[in-house]
């Protein structure tokens, strides 16, 4: 389940959305605004209910590391 916790910055709040994808790993995405945060958190939420769960990371592939795997 997603957690919102609410953290003070020199600037104002800031909402940071913890979370487990479904490899069970630890995931943090940070927001200004806490009704973004929410919208997140249920987003992330249904998505790994549906099994359309996509990492927000998951395109963040160097292509040195791609081509060396494709070889």
């Amino acid at each position: 389940m997603a957690s919102i916790h609410k953290r003070a910055v020199s600037s104002g709040a800031r909402y940071d959305v913890r979370y487990r994808d479904p490899d069970h790993r630890l995931q943090k995405k940070t927001f200004t605004k806490l009704d973004d945060a929410r919208r997140f958190a249920n987003s992330i939420e249904t998505d790994k209910a549906r099994g359309t769960y996509i990492a927000p990371d998951a395109g963040k592939v160097r292509f040195k590391d791609y081509a060396d795997e494709w070889l």
